[in-house]
This record gives structure tokens, C-alpha cells and sequence, in this order.
């Protein structure tokens, strides 16, 4: 799921033969509507600060994972980052004038910046150890994940330029396709972390269910 700008509607994808993206009004009162539908792989990835634009990235039949940029307004879709490697995770940086995203073209996943609109202009790489789920934080701290460490580098928003990566924290959790997200102000994280065989299943019996939910909806 992606907030829409303002918090109003969220953006998801489905899964209808192939993966379509719809959204819906976040109290659900209301229907969903196809936001791009057809016969690729469409993941949403983030909305520019404006919320104008939709990055997301495209699994078609025969290629690689590709970015690709779309205003939300139903408009054409168009290629941002398409090559023989695999690009995906887009991220706005704040001020919209940069995507970061991951990429497979040196053998192994690494963060990478790109100028946006102008994908002619200055392409950088972020990181050179290893790299994926890019999220921006405050200002230019762009954080991502390497294997099990969160990492953060400050960048220089004037010209892409990156500082030394700092290790956040570290954890065996379960980042997924950028399967983590960070507050707005940047200092909180929320993160999904798997039970260990040691922690094992439990099994809740609640008695007299009906009348302890009857009590709570009073209260």
C-alpha cells in the first residue's frame, strides 16, 4: 500500500492474472478504481512530494524489472529506468528532483541516484557495498537495507552527491520489497520481525468472548 498525497486514498496492487494497481479511499466507503491495469507486473513504488506522479516498477514478460513514472490523474505511463539489469524500489527523494532505486548491473544489488525529470541529467551511485529498499528521511537522509544492518547516508540534494553510510541498526527482520517504513520526522521505524523456533505458536482461548466485546464497545 502507498498513501496518496494528503492521506485521503491508498494506492495498492492486486493480484488479477497479473498484478494490476487500484486505489480506494483509506476508510474503504467507497469502490476501487483502476489506476493501471493490463497484461505486466505493476508494483507501486511512491508519489513524488506534489503527489502528482506514481513511481513504480514493471515486471513484463522477457524483461527485467524496469521503473517507470505515472500521473495519477490516469495519464500515460512512461519509461524511467529500463535495462538489461534489474531496477526497482523507486523512492522520491524530498525535494522531487531525484529518484533513488535499487539495481542488480555491477552483480549485486546497490542503490542508486537518478535526476528526475531528466533522466539525461546525473545518474550516481549511492552505495558500493551492497544495497536495496531505499526510503528518504528528513531533508536528504535516504535510508536502506543491507542484508540484515539499516543503513542510512546523507545526501546532497544540490548534486546527488552521497556521504559515508552509517549502520542505523541491526536485526533479522523481514525487509521484503522495501517491507519497512520510517516515520516523517525520520526516528522511528516500523518493521516486520519473524518468531524464532524458540518463541514457537500460541493458541488464545478467550471465554465468554461475546460478553468481553459487549463490555469494551459500552466502555
Amino acid at each position: 500500500p502507498v498513501w496518496s498525497h494528503g492521506d485521503t486514498r491508498i494506492i495498492y496492487m492486486v493480484d488479477q492474472t497479473h498484478y494490476d494497481m487500484l486505489s480506494r479511499d483509506w476508510q474503504a466507503t467507497g469502490p476501487e478504481e483502476p489506476l493501471l491495469v493490463g497484461d505486466d507486473d505493476d508494483i507501486p513504488g511512491e508519489l513524488s512530494p506534489d503527489g502528482r506522479v506514481l513511481a513504480f516498477y514493471r515486471e513484463a514478460a522477457g524483461t527485467a524489472r524496469d521503473i517507470w513514472t505515472m500521473p495519477v490523474d490516469r495519464g500515460q505511463a512512461e519509461v524511467f529506468r529500463a535495462t538489461n539489469a534489474n531496477e526497482w524500489n523507486p523512492a522520491f527523494a524530498p525535494d522531487g528532483r531525484w529518484i533513488a532505486y535499487a539495481s542488480d548491473e555491477s552483480g549485486q544489488y546497490e542503490i542508486w541516484l537518478q535526476s528526475y525529470p531528466d533522466t539525461s541529467g546525473a545518474r550516481l551511485p549511492i552505495t558500493t557495498g551492497g544495497g536495496q529498499g531505499p526510503r528518504w528521511g528528513t531533508g536528504g537522509e535516504l535510508f536502506y537495507h543491507d542484508e540484515d544492518r539499516m543503513m542510512s547516508v546523507q545526501v546532497d540534494l544540490a548534486t546527488g552527491s552521497p556521504g559515508s553510510p552509517q549502520v542505523v541498526f541491526e536485526g533479522p527482520y523481514r525487509y521484503g520489497n522495501r517491507n519497512y517504513d520510517v516515520t516523517a520526522d525520520g526516528r522511528r521505524f516500523l518493521m516486520v520481525k519473524p518468531r524464532t523456533n524458540e518463541e514457537g505458536r500460541e493458541v488464545v482461548v478467550v471465554l465468554n468472548w461475546f460478553d468481553v466485546l459487549t463490555r469494551q464497545m459500552e466502555n
